[in-house]
C-alpha cells in the first residue's frame, strides 16, 4: 500500500487550510489523514475546508497527538511509509512527499529542512513502514506529544538509516521563530507547568532505548 501522512490538528482551521493549499501547490500525492477531536470548538470551520477527495478525515474523541498517530497506524498498518506532521507546517518543495518516501523506502527515515529544528532533529519525518511495524507503533508508549520525532532521530542515527534532505523544505511556521502567534495549542504543549509537558519529560527520562535494539534486530535480518 502507498504511504500515509498523519496530521492531527486542534483549533487551527486556518493553519490547516494553508497546508491544504500548499499540498496542492506542490503537486503532492500522498494521502493525508486529518485527525480532529469531536469536541473541537472550531469544527464547523474545519468542515468548510476543501480537502482532497482521497484524504481520510477522522473525527473521534479527544486524544493526544501520540494517540492520534498510533490510532492511524492501527487503522492503516500496511503502508510503505508513514509521515507525521503538525498543522503549522507548510511544504514548499514540489514533490516533497515523493522525495521523502523514496529516500525512506521501507527501512530508513528521511526528513527535510523545516527552518526550525532540522537537521539536529528529524522533524516531521517519513519513516519506512517496516520500521514502524517492527515496533508496533509510531509514538512510543508513555508519551503524549513531545519527543516522538526525537526518538526516531535517535533510532535513525544509531543505525545509520537517517537521511536529511536539505533541498526538501517543510517550513515549520512556529511561534518561536516569529512565524506565528503563540496560541493556546502552543501553550499547552510547551509550558513546563502543564501536565502534558511533565508527562513527556518523565517519559523521556525513563525511555530505555529498547526501540533502538528492536530496529537493529529487524535490520540484521
Amino acid at each position: 500500500m502507498p504511504a500515509l501522512m498523519i496530521l492531527p490538528t486542534r483549533r487551527r482551521p486556518g493553519h490547516l487550510s494553508r497546508f491544504v493549499n500548499a499540498y496542492r501547490d506542490t503537486g503532492a500525492r500522498v494521502p493525508v489523514m486529518i485527525c480532529i477531536d469531536d469536541d473541537e470548538p472550531t469544527i464547523d470551520a474545519y468542515r468548510t475546508i476543501d480537502f482532497p477527495a482521497h484524504w481520510p478525515i477522522r473525527i473521534r474523541p479527544r486524544a493526544s497527538y501520540a494517540k492520534w498517530v498510533n490510532l492511524a497506524f492501527d487503522e492503516f498498518p500496511d503502508r510503505e511509509q508513514y509521515l507525521f506532521g503538525a498543522d503549522d507546517i507548510v511544504p514548499r518543495t514540489v514533490g516533497w512527499d515523493v522525495l521523502l518516501c523514496e529516500a525512506a523506502g521501507l527501512r530508513r527515515i528521511s526528513f527535510g529542512q523545516d527552518h526550525h529544528a532540522a537537521p539536529e532533529i528529524a522533524t516531521h519525518p517519513c519513516i519506512g513502514g517496516d520500521l514502524v511495524r517492527a515496533l508496533g507503533y509510531i509514538a512510543a508508549p508513555g508519551f503524549a506529544h513531545n519527543y516522538i520525532d526525537t526518538i526516531w532521530t535517535e533510532i535513525g542515527r544509531a543505525h545509520g538509516i537517517l537521511d536529511y534532505l536539505p533541498h526538501v523544505v517543510m517550513e515549520h511556521m512556529h511561534h518561536t521563530t516569529g512565524k506565528a502567534a503563540r496560541d493556546d495549542t502552543y501553550a499547552r504543549i510547551a509550558d513546563d507547568g502543564t501536565s502534558l509537558r511533565k508527562v513527556d519529560q518523565a517519559a523521556w527520562s525513563a525511555w530505555n532505548r529498547a526501540e533502538i535494539a528492536t530496529v537493529g534486530r529487524l535490520l540484521s535480518c
